[in-house]
């Protein structure tokens, strides 16, 4: 199983997120995986591979670890596939199977290593800043675009795991409170409170240390080349 991107299709997420979306296209899919239908399967992985994938990215912040716990969300999911009693959808029975996987995941393979906020912004203060004049941030454009998403994602790491998916489902996927709830098994009024208080924790931090939130502090993405 391979993964050609790590881009999320954002119209794909909210076709799945919505009110509108049905779970008859999933249930036939189901039943005929289930029956030995190879072409049937792999459709059924495609439709939330997306899904599945980016979460993992977001949550371990690089591709091979990504890669290898999408992996083995979906040997679950195939493994387990004849239990799928249809009592809830197939999408929520797919993605809390996967959020489970994630927070139980043991791995600590990951490329970013980080403790805390503090701890975190503490080594990027520490890199050495590199003023840029316009011509030269115009040309490192993209690279300057690859710093602010691995510092995105290394602040992502330093919360806690169900601070990680509570976030990720409700602020980045912008997912539901109700299904967002379904899918960790928690009401939606917790789901919301979660979620405001991770935001706070992150905006806080942020406004102290992130020249992107808070134009008072120095930290600009430009200056830090070295932290890719």
């Amino acid at each position: 199983m391979t993964y050609k991107t790590g881009l999320l299709n954002f119209k794909t997420m909210t076709d799945f997120f919505s009110n509108n979306y049905t779970d008859l296209e999933d249930t036939k899919l189901v039943q005929l995986s289930i029956d030995g239908n190879k072409k049937a399967l792999q459709t059924l992985i495609i439709r939330h591979q997306l899904f599945v994938y980016n979460l993992a990215l977001k949550m371990v912040g690089n591709v091979e670890d990504a890669e290898d716990l999408t992996q083995e969300v979906f040997i679950k999911i195939i493994t387990a596939l004849s239990k799928f009693e249809g009592k809830s959808k197939f999408r929520t029975w797919l993605y809390r199977i996967t959020v489970n996987h994630f927070l139980n995941n043991k791995k600590k393979k990951s490329k970013i290593k980080t403790v805390n906020f503090e701890t975190y912004f503490n080594s990027i203060y520490a890199i050495p800043s590199i003023d840029l004049n316009d011509q030269e941030e115009k040309e490192f454009k993209d690279t300057i675009e690859e710093i602010r998403i691995n510092c995105t994602t290394g602040m992502l790491l330093c919360l806690s795991k169900e601070q990680r998916i509570i976030y990720i489902l409700g602020e980045m996927f912008d997912i539901d409170h109700n299904l967002g709830a379904e899918i960790l098994g928690i009401t939606p009024g917790n789901f919301r409170i979660k979620l405001m208080r991770t935001r706070k924790e992150l905006y806080n931090w942020m406004n102290k240390k992130c020249g992107l939130v808070n134009t008072n502090n120095p930290c600009r993405c430009s200056k830090k080349q070295e932290v890719i």
